[in-house]
């Protein structure tokens, strides 16, 4: 079924930089544009990128930061929906957690369903389609951890481990919504009952890992194509969330902005001087560097895991024949 506009939500951790970088742009050649993130080889996404802008918008009016509103995407593009389908792909789509700087700097979860009542409403004068890759949770959880460790998550106190980590996903935690997001089924029906079953796509992140031929053919029949194929960037998708994590070390003009970006208003002078100068600093970064940190789950701690995702993602799987049985899902 064609669409006006496909909507990539996530899963975090689940081939979405891969996809931005390497699927998504390609499918430019089949007549659609691609409104997302990675446009060039630096990775710098576009100005005001769309799909952060509109991911930014319902943060704050989930949050309900000082009653803000929800912003319509024609309204964020400048335009009315166009003859042209357009893709729009961000991985913060499907849950808002562990994003400090989109509503002034707390550290905040938020509610999935919410953010999905949100991006319909915000999209609703586009005949919309939403793809839904998911990754088995044991290994989704400890690659998210791994990745967001070396960021903040050791220099709080309660969070510098991963058991601790999981102990603040529980009901009434900080991050409790990570862990409501992860039971596929009640997200895909939320957004089946918001789009229409026809219209949400699920895939699985380990169809990418083994089986790439068979993933972009499914691809291909989610976005209305006869045939699809492209090289896919693996650089960052491996098949077990091992802890590796790819740091990078800034200089201070980019340490500085940062805490510029954290502190001071977005329509100030400092602000507005500063921001178009940030990347003609950028040859001045250090090189970016494998920097392994050794995370990784016991089988108990697995099985512990995947035991209380194991009716969801049988339910999912039964309900459009993914087999996720095949890649550990579920016994």
């Amino acid at each position: 079924m064609t669409c006006e506009l496909l909507l990539h939500i996530g899963y975090p951790k689940a081939a979405s930089t891969s996809l931005q970088r390497s699927v998504f742009p390609n499918l430019e050649s089949h007549g659609f544009e691609y409104l997302g993130q990675f446009p060039d080889e630096r990775g710098v996404a576009l100005g005001d990128n769309a799909a952060k802008r509109l991911v930014n918008n319902i943060a704050r009016h989930v949050s309900s930061q000082a009653g803000s509103e929800t912003i319509p995407l024609c309204e964020i593009l400048g335009d009315s929906p166009a003859q042209q389908p357009r893709i729009l792909s961000h991985e913060g789509f499907v849950f808002l957690s562990i994003r400090r700087e989109v509503v002034g700097g707390r550290l905040l979860s938020l509610d999935p369903f919410a953010i999905a009542q949100a991006l319909q409403s915000v999209v609703s004068e586009f005949e919309s389609k939403v793809l839904i890759v998911v990754r088995r949770q044991d290994e989704l959880l400890l690659s998210l951890y791994a990745q967001s460790y070396t960021q903040f998550f050791r220099r709080i106190d309660g969070l510098d481990t991963f058991s601790r980590f999981l102990d603040n996903l529980r009901p009434g935690a900080v991050y409790e919504h990570i862990f409501r997001a992860l039971y596929y089924d009640e997200i895909v029906l939320e957004y089946q009952r918001l789009f229409g079953r026809d219209r949400v796509a699920v895939l699985p992140y380990e169809l990418l890992v083994h089986d790439e031929t068979e993933f972009l053919s499914r691809l291909a029949l989610v976005v209305g194509i006869d045939e699809f194929r492209c090289p896919v960037s693996k650089d960052n998708v491996r098949r077990r969330g091992d802890g590796s994590k790819v740091s990078k070390s800034m200089n201070l003009y980019e340490l500085g902005f940062r805490w510029l970006k954290a502190n001071t208003p977005k329509d100030g002078l400092i602000w507005n001087t500063l921001r178009p100068m940030r990347w003609a600093f950028a040859p001045l970064k250090k090189v970016r560097a494998i920097a392994p940190i050794g995370f990784d789950l016991s089988a108990d701690q697995r099985e512990s895991i995947l035991e209380q995702f194991a009716e969801s993602n049988r339910a999912l799987s039964g309900d459009l024949d993914l087999e996720l049985g095949r890649y550990g899902y579920f016994r």
